[in-house]
């Protein structure tokens, strides 16, 4: 899977507060390269992956300063 960018993130959010099980479905068929298809489709192989998702969202730090 590949990094989610902004906008994924975006609709995959609000989407999330009514069906949260959406949101990993989201990123999973948005973010896909490659793989066994099966994951996307076997609930229990979807459940593993859904676990899994929240480590290929990067967020990185950073601080703001008022000028």
């Amino acid at each position: 899977m590949k990094t989610p960018d902004r906008k994924t993130l975006s609709y995959a959010s609000s989407i999330a507060s009514k069906d949260p099980l959406k949101f990993n479905e989201i990123l999973l068929n948005n973010c896909w390269l490659e793989g066994d298809e099966e994951i996307k489709t076997k609930d229990s192989l979807f459940l593993a992956a859904s676990s899994k998702i929240a480590e290929i969202i990067e967020v990185k730090e950073a601080e703001l300063e008022k000028l």
